[in-house]
């Protein structure tokens, strides 16, 4: 009898501590009684560098190892408690590059950092002075042994900048509108070790260029839409090094193009919307070398699509609904294409692609009924499962997961009691936990993780026997 209750007492005690462990925790209350704000979630090294703030320091690069004393601010930027903002967090070079402003010295600036108080640093005072060279949400784009941003320096207005990490290594790469006018629209995009941006040269009109990182290499890819305003191509992206952009060429109204980086190889995928009609191509995503996007034919209503460069190959997946809001929070995960939707029956909800039209299905209905207040998004795969954000109608906005199947897709943990929605967002994995931005009843919105170690059988299991309310 004595090793019957010490054999339970023992099974016992590792299906507790198994649970707990898979139960999601708050890593630290960085701003005790208000919100850290945590965002910028980036993986380096194996720990989790992020931007945050807390009442003494104001907003400021944080690394954590996922404990609460781990959990530490990397640098003061701004001085004397103003917020030195990191944004676009990002690795190059085994260091950490973002924009941030240091408060009364310099403007939003690029900084880099290795971790340390004394290796974060700005890299170069564009714009001399307090006056800002950059604007906080400027992607940084690597290409060449260099990172690309926009940043104006005074004289050259906006205009495509490049740095090594080095002060002497940061330059202007091409005043691509003569004098100070600058060209504020530039998004820069890499493939194939060549920047590809929009830019208007003030004779051709808004049109695709692209660098090499010289003032040589630095050309217009093709007069699209002659004169002003050009073609204004947006939404670029790179598939497997075809590039991939919605443009106009005056005759075809908004539509998808690509190209190879030459003149003759920039061409028009498909006229989706006969004539001088806008199909408006959006939420271009790279699916394991297939491009996904949502259209209009001016038939369907806008729906799901995809294209592998050919007019024959970009079709129609499937019309899922002709009313009702179209696709969104379209994203790569694991080899397929993860979404939301409403089919005009049972509201927004997650789907699943493959790119057919028998392999594009709801997921589940979540939110019972034809509401619209799903949502789900923040796809994230992690270790053979796919977590995300839903609202069921019960718990509010929690933590899900799931296996790709209806079975399979369950709530992971009810963080905020009730109907309440802990509103999880920013997911970044780093080693076997998952971190993301969230909130409680006692917390506002701060950093929370999970231990994701287990495999996808036992995770499930626990979601599936876990109706216990929040511990905290």
């Amino acid at each position: 009898m004595i090793k019957k209750i010490t054999k339970l007492f023992i099974v016992a005690l590792f299906t507790a501590n198994f649970l707990n462990a898979q139960i999601p925790y708050l890593v630290k209350d960085i701003s005790v009684g208000a919100s850290g704000f945590p965002s910028n979630l980036t993986e380096h090294n194996g720990l989790l560098y992020l931007s945050a703030s807390d009442y003494v320091l104001g907003n400021e690069l944080y690394v954590s190892d996922g404990t609460d004393a781990g959990t530490v601010a990397v640098k003061e930027i701004g001085a004397s408690g103003t917020s030195g903002s990191p944004q676009n967090i990002m690795v190059f070079n085994g260091e950490l590059y973002f924009n941030a402003t240091e408060w009364g010295v310099t403007g939003r600036e690029v900084w880099k950092s290795d971790g340390t108080l004394s290796g974060t640093m700005n890299i170069k005072d564009v714009n001399p002075g307090t006056a800002d060279a950059c604007f906080s949400n400027n992607p940084l784009v690597v290409a060449n042994g260099n990172i690309f941003y926009l940043a104006d320096d005074a004289v050259h207005g906006y205009e495509l900048w490049k740095t090594d990490g080095t002060n002497a290594g940061t330059s202007l790469v091409k005043d691509v509108y003569s004098g100070s006018t600058g060209n504020t629209n530039m998004i820069p995009v890499s493939s194939n070790n060549t920047i590809y941006f929009g830019a208007d040269d003030g004779i051709n009109g808004n049109e695709l260029w692209k660098s090499d990182g010289t003032l040589g290499g630095t050309i217009m890819v093709k007069d699209i839409a002659s004169g002003a305003p050009g073609c204004y191509p947006i939404s670029i992206t790179d598939v497997n090094g075809t590039l991939f952009f919605v443009a106009t060429d005056g005759t075809t109204g908004w539509e998808l193009w690509k190209s190879d980086g030459s003149s003759a190889g920039t061409v028009l995928v498909k006229d989706i919307y006969s004539g001088i009609n806008d199909a408006f191509p959006d939420l271009l995503t790279n699916v394991n070398g297939t491009l996904f996007f949502i259209a209009s034919d001016g038939t369907n209503g806008t729906q799901l699509w995809k294209s592998d460069g050919t007019n024959a190959g970009t079709v129609l997946v499937k019309i899922i609904s002709t009313a009702g809001l179209p696709p969104a929070n379209l994203t790569a995960v694991n080899g397929k294409l993860y979404f939301n939707a409403s089919d005009g029956v049972n509201g927004r909800e997650p789907w699943i692609s493959d790119g057919t039209n028998t392999g594009t299905y709801m997921l589940k209905d979540i939110y019972s009924g034809p509401n619209d207040f799903t949502f789900a998004s923040r796809f994230k795969y992690a270790n053979g499962l796919i977590y995300f954000a839903a609202d069921d109608n019960v718990n509010g906005e929690e933590l899900w997961v799931t296996d790709g199947t209806e079975a399979g897709t369950n709530m992971v943990y009810n963080i905020n009691p009730g109907i309440l929605s802990s509103s999880p967002t920013s997911f970044t994995q780093v080693n076997n936990r998952l971190f993301f931005a969230a909130v409680d009843n006692v917390h506002s919105q701060e950093l929370w993780a999970l231990d994701i170690t287990v495999g996808v059988n036992e995770i499930q299991h626990r979601v599936s026997i876990n109706a216990s309310p929040n511990p905290f």
